[in-house]
This record gives structure tokens, sequence and C-alpha cells, in this order.
């Protein structure tokens, strides 16, 4: 079935020293979705003249990259040339790389081993204590269905479909998001004011309550990026905006740090609690606060805060009430719509699984 299976190395020493050269891809460039995960801030390099020297590991388009160690063994990702601005890229020792041979199809392969089952396979032939990894030999030993050439091209080709339907859903989420966002930034065009102003700060209200001592139930228990517990009792029963008062999350904004908490709820110390009079203005302020850019008011490097007179003190631009109802009705509109592609993604690896349970069962 494979004409390659290797893995790559990396410099003695590492790579931390380099900040340009040939990018090394490792674990975790590889995403949960298929798909490679490189960002600006997560790329690493090795020398251009360590590169050309490898005799393995040298990635070319359509590659297979499997995670082959550590807590995500087996996650599997198909490489396409236009997933990195680099014409060339190199694999470390932390991951496989598979080409198949001419009996079968690249994509084949990579849509059964990324399929539950293919996971299943994958996860079940770790060898090793404690994190544990995928050796080479386990790796050769497992067993894939391999139909006729034909077959594995129809199959692809259905599984294709699906690919691209998944793409212009993306596209399109993007796209009603850019909208919400002209909206967002428009509102820079009206006069501001304090935070405090529009918004009565029900802080007092929180309780902390140590892992140890929450008793478990239905009701959730908020901190500073959202539910980290469900809890047998509830503070507030209301609809609220919650803001992370701290948390590297201030700094790296990996997750929204203004959300909105609706029912019976428990809040800990670190998330500020906001009442307002008018759900429009609600909506606007959580959606403006999560775009804006708030390191001037964040105190502390290694414990990033954001203290309630900083809070108080966020200028928020605000237009007259009926203007910001409208605002919110477009924007609720485009939100609808996005719920409605985010579905249709959804939908789709349950659709890829159908089509090989068709063909192949």
């Amino acid at each position: 079935m494979l004409s390659v299976l290797e893995s790559g190395k990396r410099p003695k020493g590492g790579v931390g020293e380099y900040q340009n050269g040939i990018p090394s891809l490792g674990g975790e460039h590889i995403g949960l979705n298929g798909k490679i995960k490189v960002f600006k801030d997560n790329l690493k390099f090795v020398p251009v003249e360590y590169f050309e020297k490898s005799k393995q590991g040298k990635i070319k388009n359509l590659d297979i990259l499997i995670c082959k160690d550590g807590a995500l063994t087996g996650k599997i990702a198909l490489f396409y040339k236009n997933d990195i601005d680099f014409p060339q890229s190199i694999i470390n020792e932390h991951v496989f790389l598979l080409r198949t041979n001419q009996n079968t199809n690249q994509k084949y392969l990579f849509n059964i081993l990324f399929s539950s089952k293919g996971q299943e396979l994958l996860k079940s032939n770790i060898s090793g204590q404690a994190q544990g990894g995928l050796n080479r030999a386990n790796l050769l030993n497992i067993k894939i269905p391999l139909p006729p050439k034909e077959v594995q091209e129809k199959i692809v080709t259905e599984i294709d479909k699906l690919e691209k339907r998944d793409i212009k859903a993306l596209e399109g989420i993007k796209k009603f998001q850019n909208s919400i966002s002209q909206y967002i930034q428009e509102l820079n065009n009206h006069s501001k004011i304090n935070l405090s102003d529009i918004a009565e700060n029900w802080d007092s209200k929180r309780k902390p309550v140590t892992k140890g001592d929450r008793t478990k139930g239905k009701y959730p228990y908020y901190g500073a990026s959202g539910i980290v517990d469900y809890v047998s009792g509830f503070i507030l029963d209301d609809t609220v905006l919650l803001i992370s008062e701290d948390g590297a999350n201030l700094k790296s904004r990996v997750y929204p740090i203004a959300f909105t908490a609706s029912g019976k709820i428990w809040v800990n110390n670190h998330a500020h609690i906001l009442k307002f009079d008018n759900i429009a203005t609600h909506k606007l302020v959580e959606l403006y606060i999560n775009q804006l850019d708030i390191s001037e008011y964040i105190t502390g490097q290694a414990q990033p805060k954001l203290n309630q007179n900083n809070l108080n003190n966020i200028k928020i631009p605000l237009p007259p009430v009926k203007e910001q109802e409208r605002i919110v009705a477009e924007i609720e509109k485009l939100e609808i719509k996005i719920k409605a592609l985010e579905k249709q993604i959804a939908e789709i690896p349950k659709l890829k699984e159908n089509i090989l349970k068709k063909h192949l069962e």
C-alpha cells in the first residue's frame, strides 16, 4: 500500500535558535480537523543547509502526516502545498510521513485513516507506557480495506464534493463574520462613554468555590473564559455579560473575553459581571469588547489582570438606542446564517462516514 513511510529529524540542540529557514512541522501542526494548523506564532525552522542534506522527511503535496507520539498520537492531516507560505518544508521526529504506491489512492488512504474506524485502528496500535506512541512496525501491521482503484477513486470524488461544500460554507461564515465586524467598526463613528455609565457592575454577587468544595449539579459554573463546571446551586437567575478578569487569554485572545450567560448560573471571581438595561446595548458591548485591543487596560505580565476600575473606564462608542436595536437586528440575521452554515459543516463528517460505509461494507 505504501511506497514511503518515514519520519524526520531536527538539528542537534533543537530548532529554538532558528528564526527563519525551512519550516519544521511537528505534532502541534497537525489539526484535529485533518488539516495542517500553521500560524505565524507556532512556526519553527531548520537551516536551509540542514534541509538540503536531509535524506528523509521532506514534505510533498498530498503527503499524509501522522502524529506518532504524545497525548494526541494518531492525529492525521493531508498536506496541501498551499497550507503553508513556503515552497519547502520538513517533518520532525514526532511525525510519520506516508505516500502510497500505484495501487492505492493517496486521498483514499487519508480518508480511511481519518475516519472514526481509522482513528480507532491507529489508537489501538499505540504501544508503550504513559504517553506511548506509534512505531513503524505497528503502523505497517494495520489492516486497511483496499477495494479496486476505481472504487477508491469514486470514494475520493464523492468526499471531495463534501470538502468543497465545507470550504464554501467556511467562506460564507468568514464573509458574514466580516460583515458583523464592519457593523462594530462603524460604531466608532459615535461618541464614546465609559462602560460604567451604561452597565451596572455586579461583581459583589460573585462567589468563588474551590473545586473540592463544589457539589456537582446542573447549573453552569462560570470562570474567566466560560463554563468550567456544573454545580448544584446558583447565585443569579438573569441574563448578564461576563468579562474575563484575569488569565493569559486576556492577551492571547484565543477565546472571547466577553460572553453572555443566561438563566440560573454561578460565577466565580475570575469573571466580571455586568448587567444592562437594554439587551441591544448588551449585545453591542459584547461584540465591541471582543474586537477591542484592551492592552492599555491590562495590568501584570506573568498574571494579566483587568481590574474593575480599568474595566469601568473602557470607552464604548454607542449610537442612540433605536439605532443600536437596528444594528443588532441586522447582526442577528447574519448570526442565523452563520449558525446554518456551522450546522452544515458539523454534518459533513457523518456524510463522509456514510460514503465509506456505502462502498466498503
